[in-house]
């Protein structure tokens, strides 16, 4: 990030006058200020042509050519922080990324994205095309692991333009299409496939036409057994972030429907740092390591509760404190009897 200093007015004025310096000697090699390079955080625009560049006491961003062959500069930002372009910034076909730092945003013209925000600055994606019905949404809910939220209010959706892996889209209160969307580090026999059947909650849905699965490169990502579809093999799968010592693993025998496979080689289960899954009761595996079964957890007034006493392998225990049970929102359960405990009340469900 090259840091952007104040300039007082005169010696800005001077710069401006006196363009830019030269980095070889041919005279069509120039800098000037122009006004239609939009910039965040109060900097003024540049465009140079040739082998031009600012003069280093402007303290200019990274130059990017512009249509004409160009290269246009953002110099002398007038806000405590600054913003740069950043080409780590995911985004649309058509935008690009900024990273703003210190409270510096974006100017207004610019058309951007609302902020992602990290231990880096705040992330944005700006002047993007007029046809572009999605944006990256940081009010978007349930996203997890590394996914960031986008909403769409067209047909759309955020993975046809950018290279993206976009959960099944839910609709917003606006009449808007809500997406959780990363780049996962998929085998290229490996597509994102929004046609998949099954895939609840936050989950993904591939097709793949080779021998991998979409997690065979992507430790964040943890995929279902694979269904045989017409001429590929179909998988569900979930975004996480799991204790350093879990690890997906699909040799983990009795994970029916939609449950994913895990091995953990600590005391932690993989639901012990990321509450969007839901875990069963561990079982010893044969190699010293902890065996579990995994859901995607989508109910709103159940979670996942070690506590509750589950006999039968493989299942799932729940309290809630509403009057639902946990198979009202994930249909991929079947569950027990209720058991009244206080306020609460507590299940035992399997994955169907």
């Amino acid at each position: 990030m090259i840091s952007i200093r104040l300039l007082s007015g005169s010696i800005l004025a001077a710069l401006i006058a006196f363009g830019c310096s030269s980095s070889s000697t041919p005279t069509d090699d120039s800098c000037g200020a122009d006004s239609t390079v939009s910039c965040p955080g109060g900097g003024s625009g540049y465009s140079c042509s040739g082998s031009a560049v600012p003069d280093s006491s402007l303290n200019c961003s990274t130059g990017t050519t512009d249509a004409n062959g160009n290269v246009d500069y953002c110099c002398g930002s007038t806000t405590a922080g600054s913003c740069s372009l950043d080409s780590t910034v995911t985004c649309q076909t058509g935008a690009d990324g900024y990273t703003c730092t210190d409270g510096a945003t974006p100017a207004a013209s610019m058309n951007c994205s609302d902020a992602t925000s990290d231990a880096a600055g705040d992330h944005y994606c700006c002047g993007s095309s007029s046809t572009s019905t999605c944006q990256p949404d940081s009010s978007v809910t349930g996203c997890t692991g590394s996914s960031t939220g986008y909403s769409c209010t067209g047909t759309d959706t955020p993975d046809e333009s950018a290279d993206l892996s976009c959960s099944i889209g839910v609709d917003g209160t606006g009449g808007e299409t809500l997406y959780c969307c990363t780049d996962f580090m998929t085998p290229a026999s490996c597509m994102v496939d929004d046609t998949v059947t099954g895939c609840t909650g936050g989950s993904y849905g591939f097709s793949c036409t080779g021998t991998d699965a979409p997690d065979a490169n992507d430790p964040s990502l943890s995929c279902s057994d694979g269904v045989a579809g017409s001429g590929d093999t179909l998988y569900c799968c979930i975004d996480v972030t799991t204790p350093a010592s879990c690890m997906p693993d699909s040799t983990v025998t009795g994970c029916s429907g939609d449950s994913y496979g895990y091995s953990c080689t600590g005391s932690d289960p993989p639901d012990a740092t990321d509450t969007s899954i839901v875990c069963s009761e561990g079982v010893a595996g044969s190699s010293g390591d902890t065996l579990y079964c995994c859901i995607d957890n989508s109910s709103t007034t159940c979670s996942q509760d070690d506590s509750v006493t589950c006999t039968t392998p493989g299942s799932f225990g729940f309290t809630c404190t509403g009057s639902d049970s946990p198979s009202d929102s994930d249909t991929t359960l079947t569950c027990s009897d209720p058991t009244v405990s206080g306020s609460d009340t507590t299940y035992c469900c399997v994955q169907n």
